[in-house]
């Protein structure tokens, strides 16, 4: 089964806090929809700021003033987004801006998550990227906690409008600044993937208890709810991570399902790849997925046509794994690493067309990219977000076309990132956040 792996203990100044530290890779948000809470305590100073000894008179003065303005600014920001932060200047606030899907279509991608500042509550956090810069999209709540943790965009048709649906709490549908609180399936909580064939076509899957494997589909107006086909008989737990939808009756999602976990003399996991296809009606078990490990799993999968899709995730828990469906069979395609020592952990991934794939994740601590050319994946270490962060985190990446992609994520301290792929080469590219 997947795990929260610790890629280190980092230790930061904070503030006039002194040290604290933070030794977790991807710890869980407070809403616990999946979005991860990298944020840290800080002092009421500005973003970024390293604060020294503390001082008398004026200098004092002159810090607690510039701390008082920089809580007003936070406070401003958060009214304009609609929140009101209540934190006092020199008071101890959590701040946080965090992205955990991505979906493009066309020129225009649009990523989701969370943010919160202070003691408010956490809000939902939507961003659209242009093609040439990342807008601040204003984003409906819901009435207790809010967090998105994934996004499907579908591109405009003769019959419908561009659309797309984000996963969370709540649920959204929209575009660009026109985003609505749409009703949400009995087991919404368990859902964790989403692709939409079309605005009106899409389908979300997820994780229910034991080994219970839930979906619900959207047409645009409601939800059809039901149970994916149960793992092999020796499951004892499961878990589907993602889903793509070649069309609106052709599905393929992935994820793993373990087994062992009573056996003896060790009662160690023992984790095998799952795939199930939809064929309009039902869910299946799709064969033949290659286990090469004593621990392989699924974590992204995507699917340019029904016979072309591509899984990734890893296999012994730490190296990168890939195998490609051609409608019949599953293959391997071997991906290099980084090293032998350390985790390469592949978050996403997005085929726009036959030939080319782009897989995203995170080795230790740095953004990494692999890339499909149709024979062989390439290894690429994406460009660090800059300000000396901590910890990078890649959440997701699509791709609309071989030509343009982006993958994102955030960091410890908790800031968004995204990174950019034109021309052959990846970029940072900086984003918008309420914090």
């Amino acid at each position: 089964m997947r795990q929260l792996r610790t890629g280190g203990c980092v230790i930061a100044l904070l503030g006039l806090l002194g040290l604290a530290t933070a030794c977790a890779s991807a710890p869980v948000s407070p809403a616990g929809s999946g979005a991860r809470e990298t944020a840290i305590t800080t002092s009421a100073a500005p973003s970024g700021a390293v604060a020294g000894h503390s001082q008398t008179g004026a200098a004092e003065s002159a810090a607690s003033a510039a701390a008082a303005k920089a809580v007003a600014e936070k406070e401003a920001a958060a009214k304009e987004h609609g929140a009101v932060a209540t934190a006092k200047a020199g008071a101890a606030v959590k701040r946080a801006d965090l992205f955990n899907g991505v979906s493009c279509a066309g020129a225009q991608c649009v990523a989701v998550g969370a943010w919160y500042y202070g003691i408010t509550r956490e809000h939902t956090l939507v961003e659209q990227w242009t093609g040439k810069a990342w807008i601040l999209e204003p984003s409906p709540d819901g009435p207790k906690y809010s967090s998105l943790a994934a996004v499907s965009c579908a591109p405009a048709s003769s019959a419908t409008s561009a659309g797309c649906l984000a996963l969370g709490a709540p649920i959204l549908a929209g575009y660009g600044s026109h985003w609505r609180v749409i009703a949400s399936p009995s087991d919404a909580a368990d859902l964790d993937a989403v692709s939409c064939a079309s605005a009106d076509a899409c389908m979300a899957v997820g994780t229910g208890s034991g080994t219970a494997l839930v979906f619900a589909t959207w047409n645009g107006k409601t939800w059809h709810a039901g149970t994916m086909h149960a793992p092999p008989p020796q499951a004892q737990q499961a878990d589907i991570a993602a889903v793509s939808c070649a069309a609106a009756d052709d599905c393929v999602a992935v994820g793993n399902y373990a087994y062992g976990l009573t056996a003896q003399p060790s009662p160690a996991y023992r984790d095998k790849t799952l795939a199930e296809r939809w064929n309009g009606r039902s869910w299946s078990l799709l064969p033949g997925t290659v286990d090469v490990s004593h621990n392989d799993e699924f974590t992204a999968v995507s699917c340019p046509a029904a016979d072309d899709c591509t899984a990734v995730g890893d296999n012994q828990g730490q190296y990168p794994l890939a195998e490609r469906w051609n409608g019949k069979t599953w293959r391997v395609e071997p991906m290099p690493t980084v090293s032998s020592i350390g985790y390469l952990e592949l978050a996403g991934v997005s085929c726009p067309a036959a030939g080319f794939c782009v897989a995203a994740g995170t080795y230790q601590d740095t953004p990494v990219a692999e890339t499909w050319d149709g024979k062989t994946w390439r290894l690429t270490q994406l460009p660090e977000p800059p300000g000396g962060d901590l910890y990078t985190q890649v959440s997701a990446v699509s791709c609309a076309s071989s030509q343009s992609c982006v993958a994102v994520g955030d960091t410890v301290p908790a800031n968004t990132f995204a990174e950019v792929y034109a021309h052959g080469k990846w970029r940072l590219s900086a984003t918008r956040n309420p914090t």
